[in-house]
């Protein structure tokens, strides 16, 4: 597929985003950072969100996954 059907295609689907996917599009658009800027700043926000879960005790132990799992 070449880059013109490509594009043709990626704008077809920006008529089925929601408004949220779609301000998030935009932000990736606006910045001069590119995606690997952005993805990067995302991943390291998002492991200082966990670490402060698992510092306030809010994580499953390897037990407790595997009895809920094997529930299903």
């Amino acid at each position: 597929m070449d880059l013109a059907t490509r594009k043709y295609n990626f704008i077809q689907q920006l008529f089925e985003v929601d408004e949220n996917l779609f301000n998030k599009l935009e932000e990736v658009l606006e910045t001069k950072k590119g995606l690997k800027s952005i993805a990067l700043k995302q991943y390291n926000d998002e492991l200082n969100q966990a670490n402060l879960r698992i510092d306030n005790g809010d994580f499953y132990t390897t037990d407790e996954v595997e009895k809920m799992a094997s529930q299903w």
